[in-house]
């Protein structure tokens, strides 16, 4: 994803949510963002083969 994004993303978000934060910690937010759209992205585009059957029962 991209950077300048996910900074405008963040920036409207928390804009809309009535917070107000110090530009380091709205920088950490950016970051954290970021890091966790990375993450999403590993499982979002991940090839699952055709043949994979879902399970029926899940239990952690």
């Amino acid at each position: 994803m991209d950077p300048t994004i996910v900074e405008a993303y963040v920036r409207q978000a928390l804009e809309l949510a009535g917070y107000t934060l110090a530009p380091a910690e709205v920088d950490a937010v950016v970051a954290e963002f970021g890091r966790i759209a990375a993450i999403a992205d590993l499982f979002a585009n991940a090839d699952l083969p055709l043949e994979l059957e879902p399970i029926t029962l899940f239990r952690p």
